[in-house]
């Protein structure tokens, strides 16, 4: 059963790489180098900036670290004892951690949220050696997740985001396991998570909610985020938000660190701020709008309307013009008994600007009906048949006048 539902999540998730659009890139002015927002509602590509470019990851690296552990573990209020193995070197590489201690008795849920919120490299540590043995066997499961989703610009060496020459990603590849682990719903739950008391009565909070404290600022919008930093990263963080009933998906990466000021923050603020207050959604064609007639042959029925079979709406600048759309019908010149309903009969292109933004079949949705009167008026056999009816009663008369004479 799990390993129906990873696949069923892994189809979804390429399902949205595969169907993303790039049409809305902006040349923004940020701090981070890296960067990929995506309106995922619609699954497009709103801003890229390097989004292809591999860099260092840092702590964004647990978001792989945490959805490899939810997929292998049956029960997350299972509980495990944290070894002195899960600390070694940690303090040197000067790691964050959550709080935890050699000798602890916590659960799986503590750990994965340990290692999300205050992105603690002890919780992602502890998750690696209890599901695999150790951090090298649990990071062999990293990279296969990786393969399995087709992260091509992305390998792992370790699960808490060090820095090592072979440890990298890209912000697009984020940004598409971010999605494939949001499709989870215990991952979405943690990841949306701001504060959290582990069994053991440590208390969580996330780096978001840490850092928005620190200088006053209004996250309310973000449902949720993962951040990172190390100096070769520079300041990193992921995240969801919603702005005017719109869903966002943000991935950003390499923001510089100078002056203790939270430029990763800034930066996703912005980013959101621009497009909330600069794109909307527009409808570009609505449902039963007649765009165009045709005729209709041998029916009693002389035209049938080709209509928009549904409202379209497209996220657009505001300074779009709607009134400036035209509708093109292309199909069918005329219809007859012969066509059956729900037969496709033709396109209507929406244009903008003598460009084609999008398109809608044209189905026939009503029995058209068969009458011979018009059938026969139509083919010019009415004329045939008077004609025929007017000999035929000359003739007829022809020869009851010759009968008459003739007695």
């Amino acid at each position: 059963m799990k390993k129906f539902i990873c696949t069923l999540f892994l189809s979804v998730s390429l399902l949205f790489l595969c169907s993303v659009e790039s049409i809305y890139a902006q040349d923004l002015d940020i701090y981070s180098q890296y960067a990929i927002l995506y309106n995922t509602d619609d699954n497009i590509v709103l801003f890229e900036k390097n989004s292809d470019v591999k860099t260092s990851i840092a702590s964004l690296t647990k978001i792989m670290t945490c959805i490899v552990a939810i997929e292998n573990i049956d029960n997350l209020d299972e509980k495990v004892i944290l070894t002195n193995q899960v600390f070694t070197g940690l303090v040197e590489a000067n790691a964050s951690v959550a709080g935890f201690r050699y000798g602890d008795e916590v659960t799986y849920r503590d750990l994965l949220m340990g290692a999300l919120l205050p992105s603690g490299a002890d919780a992602t540590r502890a998750l690696a050696i209890n599901i695999a043995g150790s951090e090298e066997n649990y990071v062999k499961l990293m990279n296969d997740k990786a393969v399995e989703l087709n992260l091509v610009n992305t390998h792992f060496d370790n699960t808490t985001g060090l820095e090592s020459a072979t440890h990298y990603s890209t912000v697009h590849d984020i940004a598409t396991l971010l999605q494939y682990a949001l499709e989870n719903d215990t991952f979405k739950e943690m990841y949306m998570t701001r504060e959290y008391t582990a069994s053991n009565n440590l208390k969580f909070s996330s780096t978001l909610k840490s850092i928005s404290n620190n200088y006053t600022i209004d996250v309310s919008n973000i449902l949720g985020s993962k951040t990172g930093y190390t100096d070769e990263a520079g300041l990193c963080m992921s995240s969801i938000a919603n702005y005017n009933n719109v869903n966002y998906l943000l991935v950003t990466a390499g923001a510089d660190y100078r002056g203790n000021t939270p430029r990763q923050l800034l930066d996703a603020l912005n980013i959101y701020k621009y497009f909330s207050e600069t794109f909307s959604y527009k409808n570009i064609i609505n449902e039963n709008d007649i765009i165009s007639s045709i005729d209709v042959d041998y029916s009693k029925i002389k035209k049938y309307d080709i209509k928009a079979s549904k409202t379209i709406t497209k996220f657009l600048d505001n300074s779009f013009d709607t009134s400036q759309i035209k509708y093109d019908y292309v199909g069918l010149n005329s219809l007859s008994y012969k066509n059956k309903i729900n037969d496709k009969i033709g396109v209507i292109n929406i244009i903008y600007n003598n460009e084609i933004i999008d398109s809608l079949d044209v189905y026939l949705t009503d029995i058209i009906d068969f009458d011979l009167f018009s059938f026969l008026l139509q083919t010019n056999l009415i004329y045939i048949i008077v004609l025929c009816l007017i000999l035929i009663i000359l003739l007829f008369t022809t020869i009851l006048i010759r009968k008459n004479k003739n007695s």
